[in-house]
């Protein structure tokens, strides 16, 4: 399993360059021009290194499958003596080592930016950042949804493409609880957001992982290895998002 994690390994990081500069320039333009700003710079960084994070997610998980997707590229990954299962943790973990340095230049540069910048020059602190390392690590669970996406058997880019909304959605709601964190009696609000976090995870890597180790292979219809649970829960919390999000708009 390690000769695949280096492979993999390997395969991502002559990316990383490029995906540490565009957190740099996201940092980049979130930097406070005045005191408003600058005392709103923990929801700001939420939303642009968010931003980065999901981005650079999504560019490290269509790295890692989707030129693996043809059968010849699949052949090769899949001659050496390793199961399904231990190539997708394999890609998994290649992909969450690229993900953390890509991320740890700019928001190592950011939180020594606002704490030199305060507390004499504006009211900021190196404090701010850690509402976004709240969100980065929930982010980073689009990269196994695009290898979820890229291996399921589903032949419309729609349907194909569904466990994305689920995604998106949770995320969404997890970034307006990591916001309200703090306020008053904010119990609940600790609470819901560890509950829907723990969902996600299980519900995104046992998802992508059945779908990788299971359906990429075609088996057929009646066969036992189509079935998941996660699956299920996954597309039909996806359906909901989806039918919801197009209902108020």
């Amino acid at each position: 399993m390690n000769a695949v994690f280096l492979k993999e390994l390997r395969d991502v990081f002559r990316w990383t360059p490029l995906t540490i500069l565009l957190g740099l320039v996201l940092a980049y333009m979130s930097l406070p021009n005045g005191i408003y700003e600058a005392t709103q710079m923990g929801d700001k960084l939420l939303s642009m290194l968010g931003l980065a994070a999901c981005l650079i997610a999504i560019g490290l998980g269509c790295l890692q499958s989707l030129f693996d997707i043809r059968n010849d590229s699949r052949g090769y990954l899949l001659h050496r003596n390793f199961t399904p299962s231990q190539i997708y943790w394999a890609k998994l973990g290649a992909g969450a080592v690229a993900y953390a340095i890509s991320l740890a230049v700019p928001v190592l540069w950011m939180a020594v930016y606002l704490q030199w910048k305060g507390i004499e020059q504006l009211p900021t602190s190196a404090f701010q950042v850690p509402p976004f390392l709240l969100f980065a690590p929930l982010a980073f669970l689009l990269h196994p949804t695009v290898l979820w996406i890229s291996n399921r058997d589903a032949r419309l880019i729609g349907t194909r493409a569904l466990p994305a909304a689920g995604v998106f959605g949770t995320l969404i709601l997890i970034r307006s609880l990591v916001i309200e964190i703090g306020s008053p009696n904010d119990w609940f609000t600790r609470i819901l957001l560890v509950f829907v976090s723990v969902s996600l995870v299980l519900i995104v890597l046992n998802g992508a992982k059945h779908a990788f180790a299971h359906q990429s292979f075609l088996p057929a219809a009646t066969s036992s290895r189509r079935k998941s649970f996660a699956n299920t829960i996954g597309i039909s919390v996806s359906a909901i998002v989806l039918v919801c999000t197009l209902g108020f708009t």
